[in-house]
């Protein structure tokens, strides 16, 4: 071979740089606007055997988030367009109603409650 080879080479890598280089057609600059989140993740894995009703209380005002049968874990979003305080409230199913402690959640956040036969993290009435 008399040095043919090694020049292609360079120019295909030459080529393949300047197309990663290059702007793309049609795409936006993640840059140029500011991405805005409204709302948040609940993760709810109920390890117990019973039902519960899950409620949202962001600054006073109530939301049903849905229901999570026993044995199952679901996905709930709520929305939040800036930092507040919030706590979950709990009703099982022939047991009794729960809340979380309150928190302040931010838009964007991701919360993870399990439902278990005892709740030590949880206040719970009768």
């Amino acid at each position: 071979m008399n040095g043919w080879f090694p020049r292609l080479m360079a120019a295909v890598t030459a080529a393949t740089l300047l197309a990663a280089c290059a702007p793309g057609r049609g795409g936006s600059d993640p840059f140029s606007q500011s991405r805005t989140v409204e709302g948040i993740k609940i993760y709810i894995d109920n390890v117990a055997f019973m039902d519960a009703t899950v409620y949202g209380v962001i600054n006073g005002a109530r939301q049903r988030l849905g229901r999570v049968t026993g044995k199952t874990e679901s996905v709930f979003t709520m929305p939040l367009k800036f930092p507040s305080e919030m706590y979950l409230e709990i009703d099982i199913m022939a047991g009794p109603k729960c809340r979380t402690e309150r928190i302040i959640a931010d838009p964007g956040d991701s919360l993870e409650l399990v439902i278990r036969t005892d709740n030590p993290y949880m206040f719970c009435g009768g």
